[in-house]
């Protein structure tokens, strides 16, 4: 799951950041990010995203949704995202692995994803299941 969110979550990051944006992370950094990543730090692009001192922290909604490729990349997290938290519920009656999911960075990047998605976005991925309490926390309905 992690491995997978990750890397979803990296492909995000070097669409945002990467050379076809002109290099505004520079391509060193993102190959230390990547060599992390690959080593087992599967959260290494999630704490950069969740960080006060990533470019762009103030034009979130481009970020995630600015292209046709971020915004499939933010998809396709919120749907694997969804179809993980289910999964947690299904075997989960009293919270525990749901709670543990959601309460992670991989859940307060899912936050961000839902809480900066613009209007217009067509497909929007089914949280019919999920949902934001008030402390901003993703709950499992």
């Amino acid at each position: 799951m992690q491995r997978q969110l990750g890397m979803v979550c990296a492909m995000q990051y070097i669409s945002a950041y990467g050379a076809s944006e002109g290099n505004i992370v520079p391509e060193e950094k993102i190959c230390a990010l990547l060599q992390s990543m690959s080593l087992g730090d599967h959260g290494v692009f999630v704490r950069e995203f969740l960080s006060n001192t990533v470019p762009m922290a103030d034009q979130k909604v481009s970020v995630y949704y600015g292209t046709a490729i971020r915004r499939q990349h933010s998809m396709n997290y919120r749907t694997t995202f969804e179809r993980l938290v289910e999964l947690a519920k299904t075997y989960d009656n009293d919270g525990l692995i749901s709670g543990t999911v959601t309460n992670t960075g991989f859940g307060l990047y899912y936050n961000q994803l839902l809480n900066y998605a613009p209007a217009e976005i067509s497909v929007p991925a089914d949280t019919s299941k999920v949902t934001i309490g008030p402390d901003l926390m993703v709950n499992v309905r």
